[in-house]
């Protein structure tokens, strides 16, 4: 990927720690983000963030949070999978705002990775 001048950074992991049974997981993903960091310094390439995306579990989304943003190997960015807005909502009753300030004080950007609505809430 180093090849691409337009080339962001790429995602370590998505959706790896999705119970608690995965949370070991999040030590491998942890793991490869150090080891690819290494691996493009160590041959010069572009800078490229590596992030990872979670999925919307309220339980399963705060610890990996802080689990990937801590310590000498971090994520560059957390890109979050959202599933909370449907039909005639807005940015509270969504649970937006909620995750904007849950994330306010984050050490690295934020986004939406994916953006959706479960097909059981509009009905």
């Amino acid at each position: 990927m180093a090849k691409y001048s337009n080339m962001l950074g790429f995602f370590a992991g998505n959706e790896v720690t999705s119970n608690a049974s995965y949370t070991p997981a999040s030590a491998f993903v942890k793991a490869a983000v150090r080891d690819m960091k290494a691996y493009i310094i160590s041959n010069n390439y572009q800078h490229m963030g590596i992030g990872y995306a979670s999925e919307d579990d309220a339980i399963m989304r705060r610890y990996p949070a802080a689990y990937m943003n801590c310590g000498e190997t971090s994520i560059d960015f957390w890109g979050y999978n959202i599933y909370e807005w449907c039909g005639a909502s807005d940015y509270v009753t969504s649970g937006y705002a909620q995750r904007t300030s849950d994330f306010a004080n984050y050490n690295v950007p934020v986004f939406f990775a994916e953006v959706n609505c479960p097909k059981s809430a509009l009905i």
